[in-house]
């Protein structure tokens, strides 16, 4: 976890904005289907 917090705050954003997305699309799917 060290390692990971001396990333770029933007980096953090994106990867957390990528997560958000891909669970909308899983909950979408899933209601979908």
């Amino acid at each position: 976890m060290q390692a990971k917090r001396r990333q770029r705050p933007g980096v953090v954003k994106v990867g957390v904005m990528v997560r958000l997305e891909a669970g909308k699309t899983a909950i979408i799917a899933y209601i979908a289907a």
